[in-house]
């Protein structure tokens, strides 16, 4: 347990639909924070580890009815492994514009790869990752106040809960794309909610993140039928 809120996305290993079919490098862009002398923060302990599983339904808040919709029925499954630098999530729902489906994508930062499979199609594509690129670094980093990457916004609630829940909020910036809110309830200290600043993608965990210790096993390389040739010309 860390007394400290979160990290980004990639931290909790949750690609959003719109991110899968972004260019690939975009998504593998080291962002770049420099190192501020600061006093610690007094943050609030809540239920966040270093490696951890997670799983979560994908939503979008409507402002004028101010209540959630389901994106496609749309969910993810995440296996975090900072220690060994690696990560793998399952998303199942909508490929903005390309169907529904499954994808696959798998991030081993020591050997500077990442892997994306499309499931139906049995399409893989590979790609270098920077020589610089680290998970253990960037979550090392979104819990190091020095890095002003991640704040303390206080004790929220949220509307379409009509405020009926309290959550310690803390807002991640890792300055690639749009930042995320994530709120940890007050009572449990449990990870229910991240919230993308346009409210366009919400990650619904309702039992938090789990800690867990990682087998090779637990980290199997996708596999494609078919040369390279065919992986998806839509990724590049």
């Amino acid at each position: 347990m860390k007394s400290i809120a979160t990290a980004a996305l990639v931290l909790l290993g949750f690609v959003s639909s719109q991110q899968i079919t972004r260019p690939i490098h975009e998504l593998t862009k080291k962002p770049v924070h420099e190192k501020n002398e600061i006093s610690q923060a007094n943050w609030p302990t809540v239920k966040f580890y270093k490696d951890y599983i997670a799983s979560g339904d994908l939503m979008k808040y409507n402002s004028q009815t101010k209540t959630l919709e389901s994106l496609h029925g749309s969910s993810v499954f995440a296996q975090v492994d900072n220690t060994n630098d690696r990560m793998i999530q399952d998303f199942s729902g909508d490929m903005s514009g390309l169907g529904l489906g499954e994808m696959v994508i798998y991030i081993d930062a020591k050997q500077h790869a990442l892997y994306q499979k499309f499931v139906q199609a049995n399409q893989c594509h590979k790609m270098d990752l920077p020589e610089g690129f680290s998970l253990s670094e960037t979550y090392k980093h979104a819990f190091d106040p020095a890095y002003n990457i991640t704040s303390y916004n206080g004790v929220e609630s949220l509307e379409w809960e009509n405020n009926a829940n309290q959550y310690h909020a803390f807002h991640v910036n890792m300055g690639v794309g749009q930042s995320e809110t994530y709120y940890f309830d007050v009572k449990s200290t449990e990870l229910i909610w991240t919230v993308r600043d346009d409210k366009q993608l919400i990650i619904h965990t309702p039992k938090g993140v789990q800690q867990k210790t990682f087998k090779d096993s637990d980290f199997v390389l996708p596999v494609c039928k078919g040369t390279s040739e065919e992986y998806m010309a839509f990724l590049e």
